[in-house]
């Protein structure tokens, strides 16, 4: 019998790609209670097949983006035609708009991720309107959750409204590595979107001046102008691999597995899942300073907020194993999903 129907707005979809919030989704459609309808909208410009359902979420599609100015008339339609679910989970500011009637509002909790308007990748203007959407959602929805501490202070500083704090899971692997079977490789490994806010360009050119250390970074480098850049100018460095972005867990696993350490150059965002994978690890994590990474791992050695710093942690790293396991108790997906499921099933 079910008792809820939930909608969930602000994804392209699924299967889930990299994306934080796709994988969130996946997981949530992994630990559906006995109860509980998940309808998921999607974009049908993403998906060449658009099955009806997904593992046990219902599918349902629009044709438009869920991202750029098309992530407005996405969200804002999905929630339109959410009308009748009980609740309805907004991941991200889009559909701020549609939260101006009551009826959608009350039925809203709202993750809004980062400080999306933070972000170098927009221009002025852009930073403007989504900054307004952003104090539109916040202020709008009827709950609230930050899956990052620094974001929950945020909310509270800034909007007066209090959210529960719900992190997310690690994926790539199914448990932590036991801290005395890990074992150092010979290269650096980064999973981003390649962005400049992800601080690509100051990787890669740590790393190319500290011809020492070599470094895999894998991206969606065919997919803007910014990452052609990049790949025109580092492809043909002797310790810089670039790959173009993959889902294959086999094989994202084995390249986890054989790293020395991590670096993760997220400035604007909450908790990014390829984080938690990295802390599965136990391995060094040459993070960027921003307070939200820090706040994920519970530790800050290894931070940097410049190429010159990153030059010198670099030029000093020696191997350790890093244990995470304190936090990780709380970023797994089981945890994650029974907390999300409790506050949308009041």
């Amino acid at each position: 019998m079910i008792n809820k129907r939930i909608a969930v707005v602000g994804i392209q979809g699924l299967p889930a790609k990299y994306g934080g919030f796709e994988t969130l989704v996946l997981n949530l459609e992994n630990g559906l209670p006995e109860g509980v309808e998940l309808t998921v909208w999607c974009s049908s410009k993403e998906y060449a097949e658009r099955p009806s359902r997904y593992g046990k979420a219902n599918l349902k599609y629009l044709p438009f983006r869920a991202n750029g100015w098309q992530g407005i008339i996405f969200d804002m339609l999905a929630i339109f035609r959410s009308q009748n679910y009980d609740k309805i989970l907004v991941l991200g500011v889009n559909g701020a708009l549609a939260l101006l009637i009551p009826h959608f509002a009350r039925r809203t909790v709202l993750n809004i991720g980062g400080l999306d308007y933070q972000r170098s990748k927009w221009g002025y203007g852009a930073r403007k309107v989504i900054l307004l959407l952003n104090t539109i959602a916040i202020n709008r929805a009827s709950e609230l959750i930050s899956d990052n501490e620094k974001i929950k202070h945020y909310l509270l500083r800034e909007h007066n409204r209090t959210s529960t704090l719900i992190g997310y899971g690690y994926s790539i692997f199914d448990k932590v590595a036991r801290k005395g079977r890990v074992q150092s490789g010979d290269y650096f490994l980064n999973i981003s979107r390649i962005q400049s806010d992800n601080n690509c360009h100051v990787i890669l050119e740590a790393f190319a001046r500290n011809t020492k250390e070599h470094l895999i970074m894998i991206g969606n480098f065919s997919l803007s102008r910014y990452g052609r850049d990049l790949f025109r100018l580092y492809s043909n460095v002797a310790n810089i691999t670039l790959m173009e972005a993959f889902y294959d867990k086999v094989k994202l696993k084995e390249l986890l597995g054989g790293a020395k350490g991590f670096v993760h150059g997220h400035s604007a965002g909450g908790t990014n899942p390829i984080l938690v994978d990295y802390m599965s690890q136990c391995k060094p994590i040459l993070s960027f300073l921003n307070g939200f990474n820090q706040f994920t791992m519970g530790r800050s050695d290894y931070s940097w907020s410049s190429e010159e710093e990153l030059l010198e942690i670099l030029g000093s790293f020696a191997f350790d194993t890093v244990c995470y396991r304190e936090r990780l108790k709380v970023l797994n997906w089981p945890v994650v999903s029974r907390k999300y499921f409790d506050l949308l099933c009041q």
